[in-house]
Parts: structure tokens; sequence; C-alpha cells
């Protein structure tokens, strides 16, 4: 189990940099009898082999329902996922249906080689997934009309949990409460570990904070004086002992090391990582309470997606099409959600999932965590805005904020360089 829910947080995690060093390197394909002159489609997956018993009927399912059809399923091993989908592309035997994140699903998308979901699928089938779910697999073009690459699959997302022995009093409910001090008591233990200096962190706790919206240009936000203040209150926390010296490097697994050794206050973190907390520090698990996403009461929870996309030369692109509906739909999500920590991108399936059993022993806490979660899901206004060249930019935000962090550079002077970089990149 805890093998299994590991592999599907990191999997959905954009920020989490370690992925391919924690994923299995073995690969599959579901075997299938030939059927003479049948219409093949290949559905190509992330390291979603361990769910072959909900996956499986799924496929069986659209092939009864679309005579003629087979599906072939490929699950690539996360390590290889971007590498193979290139090398495919570049081929003329590409899948028909393929499980990619919007990160690299946008570089594809700006490139052409992936379907435009906003054409192929009627508005009105377009509404069932959660508004802000169908935003995160959209590309905004400079000049051009906005691209969907993909519809949304299962998502993740995470809440603030809190060692409720080190804060016994509510959780700060934002930056400025948190960097004052508001609400801390005189305990020992890191306060918070935010994730701002790695995989764009910066921008993602912008967005949370309501300071970027999507559509703003980078390195305009960067450049208001609401950034620069953003940036020294945390850098305040930093200097202060306030916030680990890790964040510059480390990822969630580090939150969670530091919040299990009873070495930190509070953290977001997926609601699948609270069975591990359990699992190797019962007795701060006993004393952890679930809270909101910080910053509370924001209409901009962050949250990852996990998608299928259709590639533009697939031969078959319509019964493709049809195929990652077919996978998306709430049936279906929910019997995935069933049989793992993830939350489903449908409307109602969000509003279902507080009364779906599961099958991997979540216990109350668990539950009321993911129940929370999928609240914030419904509650979302937009998602982190997937923009081209957003591996590069996020790279010179990293860089800069770090450096602002470090005191190697004045906090002004780090923004202002960065957004001179990534205003070179157009």
């Amino acid at each position: 189990m805890w093998q299994m829910m590991r592999k599907l947080f990191l999997l959905a995690l954009p920020w989490c940099s370690v992925v391919a060093l924690l994923f299995g390197l073995t690969g599959c394909a579901t075997p299938h009898a030939n059927h003479v002159g049948a219409i093949e489609l290949e559905l190509w997956t992330l390291q979603l082999s361990t769910f072959d018993s909900v996956i499986t009927p799924m496929l069986r399912g659209f092939e009864k329902a679309h005579p003629g059809v087979i599906v072939r399923w490929v699950d690539v091993p996360f390590s290889q996922g971007e590498k193979r989908a290139i090398t495919a592309m570049l081929s003329p035997n590409v899948p028909d249906v393929i499980n990619l994140n919007p990160d690299f699903a946008a570089l594809l998308a700006a490139r052409g080689a992936l379907r435009n979901m906003a054409t192929a699928i009627p508005a009105t089938e377009q509404a069932v997934y959660l508004p802000a779910a169908w935003q995160a697999c959209t590309l905004a073009l400079p000049g051009k009309a906005p691209v969907t690459f993909g519809v949304p699959w299962y998502l993740t997302s995470s809440v603030l949990v809190v060692n409720q022995s080190l804060l016994p009093v509510p959780p700060p409910a934002d930056l400025a409460a948190l960097a004052s001090g508001h609400g801390t008591p005189a305990v020992t233990g890191y306060r918070f570990f935010p994730y701002i200096a790695r995989s764009g962190g910066l921008l993602k706790a912008l967005f949370a904070h309501g300071l970027y919206a999507p559509g703003e240009p980078v390195a305009q936000v960067l450049q208001k004086k609401e950034t620069a203040r953003f940036v020294a209150q945390w850098k305040q926390l930093f200097d202060a002992g306030a916030i680990p010296r890790e964040i510059l490097t480390d990822g969630p697994q580090t939150a969670v090391e530091h919040f299990q050794a009873n070495r930190l206050q509070m953290m977001n973190t997926g609601t699948n990582f609270l069975n591990i907390i359990k699992e190797n520090a019962p007795d701060v698990y006993a004393n952890t309470g679930v809270f909101p996403q910080f910053p509370a009461q924001t209409n901009h929870p962050l949250f990852s997606t996990m998608l299928l996309a259709v590639p533009a030369k697939s031969r078959h692109p319509q019964l493709a099409t049809q195929l990652a509906q077919w996978l998306t739909n709430t049936p279906h999500q929910l019997a995935l959600s069933a049989a793992a920590p993830v939350l489903p991108s449908t409307v109602s399936g969000v509003q279902q999932l507080g009364t779906l059993a599961t099958t991997y022993n979540e216990d109350a806490k668990q539950h009321a965590a993911r129940t929370l979660s999928a609240r914030q899901l419904l509650a979302a206004t937009s998602a982190y805005p997937a923009i081209p060249h957003q591996k590069t930019i996020h790279n010179w935000v990293d860089h800069y904020t770090q450096a602002a962090l470090l005191g190697t550079m004045d906090i002004d002077a780090a923004l202002k360089e960065a957004a001179s970089n990534i205003n070179a990149l157009e």
C-alpha cells in the first residue's frame, strides 16, 4: 500500500524532481487477441500497471461499446515517459491516447503535436469537468487561440497538516500572519516548509496568494512591488531559521521527514502522505490536524493534474478522443479514486467523493483530508497556468529566488534580472 500511494502522489506532482528515482523501471502491455480487420487504438499510461484490475475492465467496456475496435494498453515507466513520448511523436507510429502531465503536454502542444480538445469536444461535454481542471490542460499562445491539449484525468490537491503538539493554536491563515509570528507558541520546530525555490515554486505561491493571475506576463509579475514584498517576507522567515534551509534544494519528501520527526509545525502536502506519517510516526499522526491548504481562503488552490492527450498524428483521432472521454467519465474516475488516493476531475465525481468507499484502508482522518481537498477543487476558480517556455522560466525563477533568499543578490535586483532573462525568451 505504501508503495502504491508513494507512486501515485509523486507521479502527479509537477514540482517533485525525484520521481524517476522512486518509480520502478518495468513497463507492461496488456495482451489482446488479434482481431483481423479491427481498428486498434493504442493507449499509453504512466506507471499505472498496479491498477490493472481497475483499468482493464474500462478498456473492455469501451470495446464492447465500440464493436470492431480493440484497445492495446501500454504502461510506461515514469522515468521513460518523456523520452518515449518524444520518440513516438517523431515517428509515423504514435499512440492514439497518451497519459501526460501539463508541463510536458504544453511543450508538445506549443509545437502542434497534440489534438486541440477545445474544438474536438463539444462545449456541453467539456462542462462535465471541473473548470479549473479543464483550464489546467489549456495553453495560452501569444497571438493565437488557446489550445486545450488534453482531457483532465485524475488530480491531487494538498491540504495543510499541522503537528498540534507543536502548534496547538489555529494555524496562521496567510503569509503575513506566518511572517509576523501570529499564533505561534514558543516551542522548537520549524514553522513551515514552503516549496518556493524549486520547480517554479515562487510563481505557484504567488498564484495561490492571488498575486499572479492567468494571462499575466511572468516578467511583469516578477517586477511588481507586491512580489518583492512577498519574497522579503519569506526571506525574513528563512533568515530567522523558521523555515528549513533545505527548501532551496528539497521537496515534499524532506518536508514529511521533518514533520514525522517532530521538527515541523505544518506543511502543505498530498493527503496520501498522511498514511506515510501514520506508519512511520504514529504518535505524531495522533496529534496531526488537517486544515485547508495554506494560504487559507484562497480560490486558487494548487493542485496537480494528470491528463489524457491525443497526438495530432493519431490515425483514429475521433475514436481516440472518445476513449479519453470514456476513461475520464465520472464512474471510471470514481473507480480509480476508490483504488488510489486521488481525486476525480469531473464535477459530479468530486461531489460524490465524500461518500466513496475505498479499497486502500483510508481512515477517518485521511478521508476527511481528501474530502477537504475535493471541496477546495469545487471552489477553485482557476488553475496555475500553462505557458510557453514554462520549464525554462521555472528554472530562471528558481535560480533568482534562491539568490534572493541566500542574500547573494538584492531581492529587487534578483527579480529584475529574472524578468530580463524571461523577456529574452520571447
